[in-house]
């Protein structure tokens, strides 16, 4: 596995006022480069996959990226369907979320995941380039959680 595989992480937030999520991406190259963020506001009542479909399919990143990389399979409350998502975009899904499989990566705390078109050996090779801090989340989920909620807060 390529050390600078693109990635793109995931972040959602609520909207102040129930209006709907911020919804977030951050393409890292590995767990250390941050090439490029995108972000959309997705309506109360709208499909959060749907938006997030549109947003990866249209993102000028999107022939460079090889996996998409989930907080949970809910986004901000809002259930997602990594199979349709998957089938949406092509690219790989992995969501970081309890009663998923568990995922040691080499050095690392064991993770659970919902894996969808990457193995099992494969999503421990990206917790190894993604995972900067030991214990904690994977940088491209982290630093898509925070541009969520920064959207949020703006």
């Amino acid at each position: 596995m390529k050390r600078e595989l693109r990635i793109l992480g995931i972040g959602a937030a609520p909207l102040r006022g129930h209006k709907g999520i911020a919804l977030a991406g951050v393409v890292f190259r590995g767990g250390l480069w941050l090439d490029g963020a995108m972000w959309r506001n997705v309506p109360m009542g709208s499909d959060p996959g749907e938006a997030l479909g549109a947003m990866v399919l249209g993102s000028k990143h999107f022939g460079q990226l090889r996996l998409l990389m989930l907080p949970s399979l809910d986004l901000a409350g809002q259930a997602l369907d990594p199979k349709r998502l998957r089938s949406m975009t092509g690219l790989p899904i992995m969501a970081i979320a309890e009663g998923g499989l568990e995922i040691r990566a080499r050095g690392r705390q064991a993770v659970r995941a919902f894996l969808e078109g990457i193995s099992r050996d494969a999503a421990s090779k990206v917790l190894e380039l993604t995972c900067v801090a030991q214990g904690g989340l994977p940088e491209p989920i982290r630093v898509a959680a925070l541009l969520a909620r920064a959207i949020r807060n703006a």
